[in-house]
């Protein structure tokens, strides 16, 4: 069984930390929360960790050695190494300093003891996250305002961003209103990947190559619009496979119902063909990166919307 984020966090503050993590998942803010909670236990609050990104398989295997190596550094370090490429299996590397994986992916091939999944995060996690960043930068709003914010984000992916720029606008003004958390929701990133999805899944093509168009248009990268679509596809797979009831009694089941009507309007085979879809086209982005990537995904989905 992996090792849940309450425990690791009490193992934190009692002392008890392994030398060897793996964070896996998309919620990449989450996982900042963590890394500053082992700088401060295993480092002390002056000092970072080193960063590396790896690009392959290859890289990781050369470096590993040198990772567990203490006599190559003058004193503790914590490694955190981000694997921009799919690894199928994750074994702890021994070490006396602390060595931290960040990957996007949580395999099962993963060492269970050592992974910490940095997804499927509850609402009351969410909200109490919001209302520390509103009361950090000293700003003022409605109790309920956090609710609100989570409720109307598409992905909690992309929360840290979000946040960021409301703070960055409001500057010296300290009351947050809704008017304009309801300005930001509506020029989001995932919210302009959000109508990108609605118009594949009403099949109007016009409408889809103009959103994409858009997306283009305002600089948002591709994976936030892959990002949305998983969010999405997920919900409308439960919709399809599981009852009303059942959903019903499911943490954030209202979120999933929202794509009820959706999914009474698509077959599971239409759906598993969309899916592929973006998993090759994650697949592009991932092996190319972002350049030419939305003309890619415009001849994709033209066979399906028109079939």
């Amino acid at each position: 069984m992996h090792m849940k984020r309450e425990e690791l966090k009490k193992n934190i503050h009692d002392g008890n930390i392994d030398n060897f993590y793996i964070f896996c998942g998309s919620i990449d803010w989450l996982k900042k929360i963590y890394i500053k909670r082992l700088e401060e236990a295993f480092l002390g609050k002056d000092e970072k960790c080193e960063k590396m990104e790896l690009q392959n398989e290859e890289e990781w295997e050369n470096i590993k050695n040198d990772l567990s190596s203490s006599s190559l550094f003058s004193h503790h370090q914590i490694f955190h190494i981000i694997m921009n490429f799919p690894i199928k299996k994750l074994l702890p590397v021994h070490s006396k300093n602390l060595i931290l994986i960040d990957t996007e992916k949580c395999l099962p091939t993963f060492d269970k003891k050592y992974t910490v999944p940095m997804e499927k995060i509850g609402n009351d996690e969410l909200i109490k996250y919001v209302s520390y960043v509103f009361s950090k930068y000293k700003k003022s709003f409605d109790a309920q305002l956090p609710q609100y914010i989570v409720d109307n984000l598409p992905d909690p992916a992309f929360l840290e961003k979000f946040l960021e720029k409301l703070i960055l606008y409001m500057g010296e003004e300290k009351d947050i209103v809704r008017n304009t958390v309801d300005t930001f929701l509506s020029f989001a990133p995932q919210t302009t990947a959000l109508n990108v999805i609605q118009a594949i899944l009403d099949k109007d093509l016009p409408q889809t190559l103009n959103e994409i168009d858009n997306l283009s248009f305002l600089n948002i990268h591709p994976s936030i619009l892959v990002a949305t679509a998983a969010t999405i596809f997920s919900r409308i797979v439960i919709c399809k496979t599981t009852s009303i009831e059942e959903i019903k009694h499911m943490k954030d089941g209202w979120k999933i119902l929202k794509y009820k009507r959706k999914a009474d309007k698509i077959s599971l085979d239409e759906l598993t063909k969309l899916v592929l879809i973006f998993y090759n086209f994650d697949l592009f982005l991932k092996k190319t990166g972002e350049k030419g990537a939305y003309s890619i995904l415009k001849g994709m989905l033209i066979k399906w919307i028109s079939t």
